[in-house]
C-alpha cells in the first residue's frame, strides 16, 4: 500500500493529465539510463490513446523520449477547419505535446465510419500541418478496406513523399486517370459522401453506420 501510495503521488492533481505524470516519469528514467550506453536510442510511447491522458503538462520529456498520439482528431474536417472544435482541441494538445517533446510521432487509423465517411477532403492538409509542426515520424494502420479508404492512403502516400503537393489537384488526377470515362461521376459520388459525413454529428473513426 505504501508503495502503491508513492506511485500515486507522481500523478499530476489536474484530472485531465492525471498519471500521464507517472507513465512520462517512467520512461525519463529509462531513457536516462540507457542514454548511457546507447545515446541514439529512442524510446516511443503511446501519449495519447485511449484512456491514456495527456499532455502531461507541467513536465518535460528526456530528449530521447518520442510520444506516439493516436487518432484523437475530426476525420472529416480539415485539421483547421473553424467549424470543427475536435480539431481546435486536437492542435492545442499538439501544441502543448510540442512543448513538452523534442519528437512527436503520428499514428492514424484508415477507416470508415458514416455511410462511410472518408478521409480523403482531410487527409492531405493534416499531414501537411504535421509537417509544419515538426513531427518526426508517421504510421497508417488500415482497419478495412474500401475505395474510399484506397484514395485516403493514396492521398497520404503522396503527402508524405512531399507535403508541399496540393491534395485537390492529386484528386483530380486520380479521377481522371483511374475512373476514365467515369471521372465525374465519380467525383460526385465522394462530394456526396463528404457532404452526409460532414454535416452529421458524427467525425471519429468509431461513428456508427446508421
Amino acid at each position: 500500500r505504501q508503495r502503491q501510495m508513492c506511485i500515486r503521488d507522481r500523478d499530476s492533481p489536474d484530472p485531465e493529465v492525471a498519471w500521464a505524470w507517472r507513465v512520462l516519469t517512467f520512461n525519463n528514467q529509462v531513457a536516462e539510463r540507457v542514454a548511457e550506453r546507447f545515446p541514439d536510442k529512442l524510446f516511443i510511447y503511446y501519449g495519447e490513446y485511449g484512456n491514456m491522458p495527456g499532455p502531461p503538462l507541467g513536465m518535460t520529456a528526456h530528449p530521447n523520449v518520442v510520444t506516439a498520439i493516436v487518432n484523437i482528431y475530426d476525420i472529416i474536417h480539415a485539421i483547421d477547419d473553424p467549424g470543427s472544435a475536435q480539431n481546435a482541441e486536437y492542435r492545442r494538445r499538439l501544441a502543448q505535446w510540442d512543448e513538452i517533446v523534442d519528437g512527436i510521432f503520428m499514428y492514424e487509423w484508415y477507416t470508415y465510419s458514416v455511410l462511410p465517411s472518408p478521409q480523403v477532403y482531410a487527409v492531405g492538409d493534416r499531414i501537411r500541418y504535421y509537417r509544419d509542426l515538426g513531427v518526426m515520424g508517421y504510421s497508417g494502420e488500415v482497419l478495412n478496406r474500401s475505395p474510399e479508404n484506397d484514395l485516403s492512403m493514396y492521398l497520404a502516400s503522396q503527402m508524405l513523399w512531399d507535403a508541399d503537393q496540393d491534395p485537390d489537384a492529386m484528386l483530380d488526377e486520380f479521377f481522371d486517370l483511374y475512373f476514365r470515362g467515369a471521372a465525374e461521376r465519380m467525383r460526385e459520388y465522394y462530394r456526396l459522401l463528404h457532404e452526409t459525413s460532414y454535416f452529421s454529428d458524427h467525425h471519429g473513426v468509431r461513428a456508427p453506420t446508421e
